[in-house]
């Protein structure tokens, strides 16, 4: 939940009682949950008592690129059933990295939303349905367009490691070496999801590294994270150490089998608990 409050004439703003698990939706799953009306209320009978929503500026980059229709109000609704039981998180994988590396508490929020929505919230709660509804306030856009204008960057450095063979090895030889540390999980991730597109070898499209920005810090700090197929696989593939993070494809199978361990979320965890 995200509090606004004045205390000693000095107004905090707070991020508090998140109920696990963290989920991460990417677009093709929110669409899904949207617009589904078996899926929707399935989801949000589980949601009733468990579970926080987490949302970057990729979330509301691609809200703003549905329009006005029937998909937008449907998201509105299922974003107005969340509430205040979402948490920002970063995007960019770099920031989140620079903050574990500083001992940062909860490294993966994204400060710079809260601050984007700071003028409309004065002493109050920002819901979801809220943040979406002022996504298109010229303060807030502004913030937005700056952490989005750094995804084409990433895109042309990566491309360019893939089409230099040197780059390349070198890439991949650094990257796989990466070991995992706890307090710092970004970094594995990035590095291994690196390593696995150069070694794929195809260059990224603009959807490519949308989909990439989706899945890095979600995989490192988040429960339960749904993504497109081709993501959801390399997520597998990378080994990241077993009960930090379930990933699901956007698929009907995926997509059951998520709905199916978020309502038994806390039975499946305790598996993983010594």
């Amino acid at each position: 939940m995200i509090t606004v409050t004045k205390e000693n004439d000095i107004n905090w703003v707070r991020i508090a009682d998140y109920r696990r698990p963290l989920i991460y939706l990417d677009h093709c799953a929110l669409r899904h949950f949207s617009s589904n009306t078996e899926s929707y209320k399935r989801f949000f009978s589980s949601f009733q008592t468990k579970g926080t929503l987490c949302f970057s500026w990729m979330n509301f980059y691609d809200i703003g690129g549905n329009g006005a229709g029937r998909s937008l109000e449907n998201m509105k609704i299922f974003m107005d059933e969340v509430g205040n039981n979402w948490v920002p998180i970063h995007f960019n994988p770099q920031k989140v990295m620079d903050s574990e590396k500083a001992s940062v508490p909860m490294p993966f929020v994204d400060g710079s939303i809260i601050k984007a929505y700071y003028p409309f919230i004065h002493a109050g709660s920002l819901t979801l349905n809220q943040a979406v509804d002022l996504a298109g306030a010229l303060e807030v856009k502004s913030v937005r367009q700056k952490n989005i204008s750094s995804l084409q960057d990433l895109r042309s450095d990566i491309n360019a490691y893939i089409n230099d063979p040197y780059g390349k090895t070198r890439g991949e030889k650094i990257f796989q070496e990466t070991i995992f540390v706890p307090s710092r999980p970004t970094e594995f991730v990035y590095h291994k999801i690196f390593s696995l597109l150069l070694k794929q070898g195809q260059l990224l499209s603009n959807n490519d590294i949308i989909d990439f920005f989706h899945a890095v810090v979600a995989l490192s700090h988040v429960d339960t994270v749904v993504l497109d197929g081709g993501w959801a696989d390399r997520a597998r593939q990378i080994s990241i150490p077993d009960g930090r993070v379930e990933c699901y494809s956007a698929n009907k199978k995926g997509l059951d089998r998520f709905q199916e361990d978020f309502g038994n979320f806390f039975k499946r965890i305790s598996r993983h608990i010594p």
